[in-house]
């Protein structure tokens, strides 16, 4: 887990969500379609049971409201273990491929990918911290948002879903400023959430492979470094 500060460029990971966006629009939001369509499949239960806590159990008595607490620590993560453990494979596979100047189809991906239970289970664990982060005044959980993304990474790069978590975590201590550049990113792609559900279709694609190039950046040298001490032994 040993790490250091690395050097990002914001504007490098743009122009890349940008030509990701010129070269492989189907793909990207076929992307975002599927990102909408899950997402509120996931949110419908998620509303359904608070709004049982908030309503119906609160007339029995108020103080069962807190029970409602628990219930999002485990129902919030397990959702966005579902949601991003099915979607970031592919993405992240499209997004490759296109670097490259091939193209792929996003269902295509979503068939061939099998990495959904080792991704859902590195997710939900960071999700789980996310979500304590916001039950921790809204702000530790936003600083922590990054990791998110960090560990999806590094599970498609070929790590085990708890290495994954420990090496996010180091590379958010090391490397603050390179993660709130991926917030930005993370950000760009919730935006469309305000505008209706709809625009999510286009910003998310854009905010994600902008969010994907920055993180590779973070983590690529790593991973350069190990091989090269793998050839070395």
């Amino acid at each position: 887990l040993e790490m250091s500060a690395k050097q990002v460029n914001f504007e490098t990971a743009f122009n890349f969500a940008i030509d990701r966006l010129k070269g492989n629009p189907k793909a990207l939001i076929s992307w975002g379609v599927a990102n909408l369509l899950l997402l509120i499949a996931v949110m419908i239960p998620l509303i359904i049971a608070l709004v049982i806590f908030d309503f119906v159990v609160a007339k029995i008595h108020h103080s069962l409201v807190l029970l409602s607490y628990p219930l999002e620590l485990i129902i919030t993560p397990l959702l966005a273990a579902i949601l991003f453990g099915s979607l970031l494979p592919p993405l992240f596979n499209i997004l490759a491929q296109d670097e490259k100047g091939g193209l792929s189809e996003f269902f295509v991906e979503v068939k061939k990918q099998g990495l959904f239970f080792k991704m859902a289970i590195g997710v939900f664990i960071s999700y789980f911290f996310i979500t304590l982060g916001f039950f921790l005044c809204i702000i530790p959980g936003i600083v922590i948002l990054p990791t998110l993304l960090i560990v999806a990474y590094l599970i498609w790069k070929g790590e085990d879903s708890i290495t994954a978590v420990k090496k996010a975590f180091k590379i958010l201590i090391d490397n603050p400023l390179a993660c709130l550049y991926i917030l930005v990113f993370m950000f760009l792609s919730g935006i469309g959430a305000l505008l209706c559900l709809v625009g999510v279709v286009a910003t998310a694609p854009a905010g994600y492979a902008g969010a994907w190039h920055l993180v590779r950046q973070l983590v690529e040298g790593e991973a350069e470094a190990a091989q090269a001490t793998e050839i070395k032994q």
